[in-house]
């Protein structure tokens, strides 16, 4: 694939063909995994949530880098990228609600228990309040 994409594409070229081989690496192993490991759930939908979420950030990100050159753009891609992936995800709740819970129990009393409870809020649903 590289020696197909590179002489067309350069640098773009090299990092797609790059991303095809690290995807097809990817899927193999999980497939070897999940053979080996036995009777895994594999929750589809959150992988393809969360797979779309990343997609969404990347595009936003690749936009901004692409429109805005050097490190100012490079800057404003991250932040934008994070933010829709975010936004997809706040939309989508990326976090099943037993991992949110899960979480902030880990977390609790550390330095990192404040910015997970927040990342939790926005990607989880909301528990259910008791009257």
């Amino acid at each position: 694939l590289a020696f197909i994409l590179i002489p067309s594409l350069h640098d773009v070229g090299a990092a797609l063909a790059n991303l095809a081989g690290q995807c097809i690496v990817g899927v193999i192993v999980t497939f070897y995994a999940l053979r080996f490991m036995g009777n895994v759930r594999v929750p589809f939908r959150q992988v393809l949530t969360t797979g779309a979420s990343a997609a969404v950030g990347g595009l936003v990100a690749y936009l901004i880098v692409e429109t805005v050159q050097g490190v100012p753009g490079l800057l404003a891609g991250l932040i934008a990228g994070l933010g829709g992936f975010v936004a997809v995800g706040s939309v989508v709740k990326l976090i099943r609600e037993d991992d949110a819970q899960w979480l902030a129990a880990t977390t609790s009393g550390t330095a990192v228990a404040a910015p997970i409870a927040f990342v939790c809020l926005l990607l989880a649903p909301r528990q259910a309040s008791t009257p």
